[in-house]
C-alpha cells in the first residue's frame, strides 16, 4: 500500500512527487477496488457504507476525545521499551 497523502500537515508531497502520480496510485488502492467488488456482490449499499463511515468516524472522535483528555506522558519515560534493559 502506497501513502496517498503527505506525512504531516507540514509536508507537502507536491515537491516531490511527479504531477498526477497520487492520481494514478489511487487506482490501486485497495479499499474502494474491495468496495467496487461489495457492491457488485449485492452486499454493500451506498446506505450501509455510509453508515460504516459515520460509525467508524464516530469512534475515532470518541477515541481521540479520550487520548486527549489524559496527561502529557513524562518525558522521563520516552526511552522506556524502545531498547532492550539489562535483566542483571
Amino acid at each position: 500500500m502506497v501513502r496517498l497523502t503527505s506525512h504531516s500537515s507540514d509536508d507537502d508531497q507536491r515537491r516531490y512527487r511527479e504531477a498526477g502520480e497520487v492520481e494514478d496510485l489511487k487506482q490501486h488502492d485497495p479499499l474502494p477496488i474491495f468496495a467496487n467488488r461489495l457492491r457488485a456482490a449485492g452486499l454493500l449499499t451506498t446506505e450501509l457504507e455510509e453508515q460504516f463511515r459515520t460509525e467508524v468516524k464516530a469512534e475515532i472522535n470518541e477515541a481521540s476525545k479520550r487520548a486527549e483528555a489524559h496527561p502529557e506522558p513524562d518525558v522521563a519515560n520516552a526511552e522506556r521499551w524502545v531498547y532492550a534493559e539489562d535483566s542483571d
